[in-house]
């Protein structure tokens, strides 16, 4: 059985294998040893203060395989963005170009550098194993975290954002990086990463201090400006189907997408359900259901459930793997 739980410090090596085997531009997965435990610190800490408000506080979930105690997978939250330092976009515009000269464009679309603070609650991090993602796996660990939201509301924004990867061709080359972030910082994609993933304070030195006409870049450049990362699709796809939406915002790194929803929106905030565990069969048939517990002592995972009058049968194995007993509330949501 696969279960979602908090990271804890003993993960540290397994984060990093994940970190320095992912390919180029995941963020929340820096190929620097001491931020990951500094992340995980972090995490340890968010889960175990009282808050009423949202704050910059970062959770990390890992997906553990409870049989041989390999850690196949990790996503995240950060309750609140840009708090302690601001953060930055481009955002896609289109500009009143009309006039009555002819073969002169109507309109012009630009890129705009944008200024965020104190911004929403952002969903990140995701990253899952190679041999484990032909499998349900993937909305465990992004669904997951919708369930730890509904139930501690009061930690978290009403919205809700996520930025997706950009586009990078099969050399591992990111266009919008070369054609666009390098004209106005001459470091290679993971170098202005690197310093990124320290503090954000020198990005108003690398931003055009003018907008981007998007016809000026060349073709191949514009048609990735927005497009994901082809081992990031899925992850889209899962959260657009959850009830995100596009937005006219993409990374100044990589020209990834920005996508948001109203936190009440959220499908999988919307249709979970609670209920009180009233029986504990040693079996019970297979259901795709992912159940969790309601404590931040966080605990999820995939299983069958059986609803009844008293609240909801699950298996004994599935009690353990949630820490819950009979008495005891869980979130459920079917996948």
């Amino acid at each position: 059985m696969k279960v979602i739980r908090p990271i804890k410090a003993e993960d540290h090596e397994a984060l990093e294998r994940m970190a320095f085997t992912s390919s180029m531009g995941i963020r929340s997965l820096p190929k620097d040893s001491e931020q990951l435990y500094e992340k995980i610190l972090m995490s340890q800490k968010a889960f175990k203060e009282e808050m009423q408000t949202p704050h910059s506080h970062l959770y990390i979930f890992v997906l553990e395989d409870l049989i041989t105690g390999a850690i196949e997978g990790t996503s995240g939250i950060k309750a609140k963005t840009a708090v302690e330092e601001p953060e930055y976009t481009y955002r896609i515009e289109t500009v009143d170009n009309s006039c009555t000269t002819a073969n002169v464009p109507q309109t012009l679309d630009i890129l705009k550098a944008q200024i965020h603070r104190n911004g929403p609650t952002e969903i990140c991090g995701l990253y899952l194993l190679p041999h484990s993602r032909m499998s349900h796996l993937g909305k465990l660990l992004s669904y997951c975290r919708f369930l730890f939201i509904a139930d501690h509301p009061s930690r978290f924004d009403d919205t809700v954002i996520a930025e997706m990867r950009g586009y990078f061709d099969k050399e591992g080359q990111n266009p919008f990086w070369t054609q666009v972030g390098r004209r106005f910082y001459d470091v290679p994609f993971e170098e202005a990463l690197e310093r990124q993933s320290h503090t954000t304070t020198f990005i108003p030195d690398i931003l055009p201090k003018f907008p981007i006409y998007l016809d000026l870049l060349p073709r191949e450049v514009r048609s990735v400006i927005g497009k994901t990362h082809p081992h990031t699709e899925p992850a889209l796809n899962l959260l657009i189907q959850s009830g995100f939406s596009l937005t006219n915002e993409v990374d100044i790194f990589d020209g990834g997408p920005k996508i948001w929803a109203p936190m009440e929106k959220v499908t999988t905030i919307q249709k979970s359900r609670t209920a009180t565990v009233s029986d504990l069969p040693s079996e019970l048939e297979e259901g795709n259901w992912i159940i969790a517990n309601t404590s931040l002592n966080f605990r999820a995972t995939s299983a069958g459930i059986r609803l009844n009058e008293k609240g909801v049968t699950i298996d004994k194995k599935t009690a353990e793997a949630l820490g819950v007993a009979i008495g005891d509330t869980v979130r459920y949501v079917a996948i």
